[in-house]
């Protein structure tokens, strides 16, 4: 049996990905056939996608299983899909990117050169395999300077990437802080399409995260508590970062198969809360009426803020 919480959770924001992709992408009527990059205006550049949120809103589940999934594109594996996914760790520089990005593609020659020369084997490789989408995860870290880092010439790199014979869609995926230092370039700004990634859930998102947690639960063969309101007790639990209060479910439903419990009960919720680092007198799991203790929650989070 799968690990537990790989089950993905459809939101709208599967379909909004689908809808602006299409604004940078051109899909085929044949499933089967690369989605190719927009081109636009005289200089016949394409345009990029900035996807953005707080840390744990599920920024990187989205693009991947939509990047992996929508007929025409795919993660790149070394002979099929045209999505390249690039990871940006803090401490990376934009000559090790380069370099990251070439053994993506395959790439087994020489390594002394420069990190333009190395962009420029790694942009024609790139068009080598018909890749359509560069995606760069926690794209915050390379545009903040540091030690062998310039935030100014990764920002150049971005432009150059949108622009030429083999151009492509640049998907930029990270924190709040990312928007802020692209903002920094208007030019580059304005080349990319923006997702904001919203904490909160809609109504029709909140009852699909309770089907969730129900589908969860049922898969791994564990009664989930007899509780109407636990999709509310786990938002509350988290702020309404998804990610998060999945964490959560996770969590005691791994307890529950270790000791071979085949019941959750909220008090199993209020122990991983309490443990994950969340102290207090009043929780969300607490043995109280949803309706008695919502407002009491909601009072104790004014008064932090």
């Amino acid at each position: 049996m799968k690990p537990v919480g790989q089950r993905y959770m459809l939101s709208d924001r599967d379909d909004e990905l689908r809808d602006v992709l299409g604004d940078v992408l051109r899909f085929a009527p044949d499933p089967t056939r690369r989605a190719t990059p927009i081109q636009f205006g005289r200089q016949l550049e394409t345009r990029g996608l900035v996807v953005s949120g707080p840390s744990g809103v599920g920024k990187t589940t989205l693009l991947k299983r939509g990047l992996d999934e929508i007929d025409g594109l795919g993660l790149f594996d070394g002979s099929s899909g045209h999505v390249v996914e690039l990871t940006v760790p803090p401490e990376a520089t934009l000559k090790g990117l380069a370099f990251s990005l070439l053994d993506s593609l395959l790439y087994t020659g020489a390594r002394n050169m420069t990190a333009a020369e190395a962009w420029e084997i790694a942009q024609h490789r790139l068009a080598l395999f018909e890749i359509s989408v560069l995606w760069i995860d926690e794209a915050h870290h390379l545009l903040t300077s540091g030690s062998g880092r310039d935030a100014k010439t990764a920002t150049r790199r971005l432009k150059l990437l949108l622009q030429g014979n083999h151009a492509l869609v640049v998907v930029l995926s990270g924190t709040p802080e990312l928007v802020e230092l692209l903002q920094k370039d208007a030019e580059t700004w304005r080349r990319f399409l923006k997702m904001p990634l919203r904490a909160s859930l809609s109504g029709r998102e909140r009852l699909s995260f309770a089907r969730y947690i129900r589908a969860l639960c049922k898969e791994y063969e564990v009664t989930p508590p007899n509780d109407p309101h636990l999709a509310e007790r786990l938002l509350s639990a988290s702020n309404g970062i998804i990610g998060e209060a999945i964490d959560l479910v996770t969590l005691c439903i791994e307890r529950a198969r270790a000791k071979g419990l085949d019941a959750l009960h909220l008090g199993d919720f209020r122990r991983a809360f309490v443990y994950s680092g969340n102290a207090g007198s009043i929780t969300p799991f607490d043995e109280v009426a949803w309706e008695e203790l919502a407002p009491a929650l909601e009072e104790i989070m004014e008064g932090v803020a």
